[in-house]
């Protein structure tokens, strides 16, 4: 399952990701965002990190 957070570089998001991941063998995640993953050192991995233009 496919699972698109909004905001996903931001405090929130960051929350969001991490909890979501534990159970990662079911989740595909993908965090969209106006900086994508730019200039951000906390980032959860395995998450694909876009740009919103």
């Amino acid at each position: 399952m496919k699972i698109t957070i909004m905001g996903g570089t931001g405090y929130i998001g960051q929350g969001i990701l991490s909890v979501l991941l534990q159970n990662k063998s079911q989740y595909e995640l993908i965090s969209l965002s106006r900086s994508g993953a730019k200039n951000h050192s906390n980032l959860v991995e395995s998450v694909t990190y876009l740009r919103l233009i």
